[in-house]
C-alpha cells in the first residue's frame, strides 16, 4: 500500500509537467495568423495560462525537500525552451 502511495507521488509532477509543456504550447498558438488574426483577442494566451499554473503549482508543491529546487530548475529550463521555440518563430514569421 505504502509503494502505491510513493509512485503515485512520484507521477503527480510528471503530470504537471506535462500541464506546463501543453499550456505553453496552446499559448503559443496565440503567433500563428490562422489561429488568431492580427487584431483579435489573444485568447489563447490566457487559455495557455490557465493550463500552465495549475500544472506549475502541482509540479513544484508536490515534491518535498530539496527536489523542490530541481523542480524549479526544470519549469524554467522548459520555460526557457519556449521562449527560444517562440524567437525562432517570430524570427521566421517576420522574415518572409
Amino acid at each position: 500500500m505504502h509503494q502505491n502511495v510513493q509512485m503515485a507521488e512520484s507521477k503527480l509532477p510528471r503530470i504537471g509537467y506535462f500541464f506546463c509543456v501543453l499550456g505553453l504550447g496552446v499559448a503559443m498558438l496565440s503567433l500563428l495568423p490562422g489561429i488568431v488574426p492580427p487584431g483579435d483577442f489573444p485568447w489563447p494566451i490566457f487559455v495557455g495560462s490557465a493550463i500552465y499554473f495549475p500544472g506549475a503549482f502541482l509540479a513544484f508543491f508536490l515534491t518535498k525537500g530539496k527536489d523542490r529546487n530541481k523542480v524549479f530548475n526544470q519549469l524554467r529550463f522548459i520555460r526557457l525552451g519556449f521562449i527560444a521555440i517562440m524567437a525562432i518563430l517570430m524570427i521566421i514569421i517576420f522574415r518572409a
